[in-house]
């Protein structure tokens, strides 16, 4: 066997190693969503680059999209460990800051995959701030539902300014009267 020969088998055979090792982005980040701090490229170089860049974006905390904190911006990638069988999926949130407390259902919301059979879905959600809704500095649980089973979930804060408090307390004279008929 030549020298050429030899060296050819080698290359071949460390390029099949590779690629058989490849890994791939939804095995990595199976079952997870992602939330990112920017929306990521449209290419990737290969699935090496995917991965860092989803790592390199990846966040746990969403500030106020402008200055009146009424709205988050919330941009994801969800992996699947499994093809959907469906084009559709349900987002979920759950509100978990309260660990003592069982999560409170937020809202939900329709998720549509590009085609049935993908194992990525990336999207943006925009959610408000409101009494029964989304709230500064909680915890949120949100989970991707297909036919009722979850396939994908993540825990996250949502940051801004909470209620402002001035520390002093004022009774009316009915609360004054009753606490003096208590004693």
């Amino acid at each position: 066997m030549t020298t050429a020969v030899r060296i050819g088998l080698v290359l071949a055979l460390c390029g099949w190693c590779a690629s058989a090792n490849a890994r791939k982005p939804e095995d990595v980040f199976k079952g997870q969503i992602i939330i990112l701090k920017k929306p990521l490229p449209l290419k990737f170089k290969n699935a090496e680059h995917f991965i860092q860049e989803v790592r390199k974006n990846q966040i746990d905390q969403v500030w106020p999209e402008d200055k009146s904190e009424k709205t988050w911006k919330i941009e994801y990638a969800a992996f699947f460990a499994q093809p959907l069988d469906d084009v559709q999926a349900e987002v979920k949130f759950f509100d978990v800051t309260d660990k003592n407390k069982k999560p409170r259902f937020v809202t939900s919301d329709a998720q549509y995959a590009s085609r049935r059979g993908d194992r990525v879905l990336f999207n943006t959600i925009v959610v408000e701030k409101g009494e029964e809704l989304f709230q500064p500095n909680r915890k949120y649980l949100m989970r991707l539902e297909s036919k009722k089973k979850v396939i994908a979930s993540t825990t996250f804060m949502l940051r801004g300014t909470g209620p402002k408090y001035s520390g002093r307390v004022t009774f009316s004279e009915e609360d004054t009267k009753k606490q003096g008929d208590d004693e």
